[in-house]
């Protein structure tokens, strides 16, 4: 029986310190679609998909805040996002992008041909 390869977990200690994590999930199409036309390299674009996609996606941190306080998971408070450092929200982004298929595996899948 296969079994879905659907979390990943993520070492974050370049900003969030030694033995700190992320446990995201890969992004549902029905999440990601609303998206796709747009300029992906635009910073708004990055915004926005950070703004409504990462809550979901984060199904594990043990990330604190500048008190040392342990963040709650963002999907039930997505406004957690917003009180990230750039640093984290930009390293955030970049585990999202490699959840994603690269160029070249979207060019060699079979609906590619």
């Amino acid at each position: 029986m296969p079994k879905r390869l659907t979390t990943k977990r993520f070492e974050s200690t370049s900003v969030q310190g030694e033995d700190s994590f992320v446990v995201m999930r890969r992004p549902k199409w029905k999440e990601l679609r609303p998206y796709m036309k747009r300029d992906e390299d635009s910073d708004m674009a990055r915004v926005e998909i950070g703004e409504a996609v990462l809550p979901n996606l984060i199904v594990a941190w043990n990330w604190v805040d500048d008190d040392d306080k342990p963040y709650p998971l963002p999907k039930g408070d997505p406004e957690i996002i917003g009180d990230l450092a750039d640093a984290e929200v930009n390293w955030l982004m970049d585990c999202l992008n490699s959840l994603m298929p690269s160029e070249e595996e979207r060019k060699n899948s079979p609906s590619a041909s």
